[in-house]
């Protein structure tokens, strides 16, 4: 395939629907459940075969990704209005930086993947 593989991870949650473990100042994708790592390295873990990597996330959130996701690229939302609106400017965005069509794969950065390893080897 001679067009760029994108993985955007989406990781704009406000932190809403995990209480207490998950608040508005620390939502689920930077937590570690169910492992040592939080959910969003983990999910970057998995988004290895991608050429570039980028995470999608709200203002409040944008200077906290470097530390859980040092080697992407951080987009952030103009407003959140949820899961389809933030896919729209998210491939507005990606597509603008590239001279040719990406393949854009996007990742929720909150969901849990028992097999890390695994997961990423099917992929391959």
């Amino acid at each position: 395939m001679d067009r760029p593989i994108v993985a955007c991870v989406l990781a704009g949650g406000i932190g809403s629907r995990l209480y207490p473990a998950s608040r508005s100042d620390r939502p689920k994708q930077f937590l570690a459940l169910g492992g040592e790592r939080s959910l969003l390295s983990r999910t970057m873990d998995r988004t290895a075969f991608a050429d570039e990597r980028y995470v999608l996330t709200r203002d409040a959130f944008a200077d906290d990704i470097h530390e859980h996701a040092p080697e992407a690229g951080v987009l952030v939302e103009p407003d959140g209005k949820d899961t389809g609106p933030a896919l729209v400017y998210a491939v507005w965005r990606l597509r603008e930086r590239f001279d040719r069509e990406p393949v854009l794969v996007c990742l929720p950065s909150d969901h849990h993947v028992d097999d890390d390893a695994a997961f990423a080897h099917r992929l391959e």
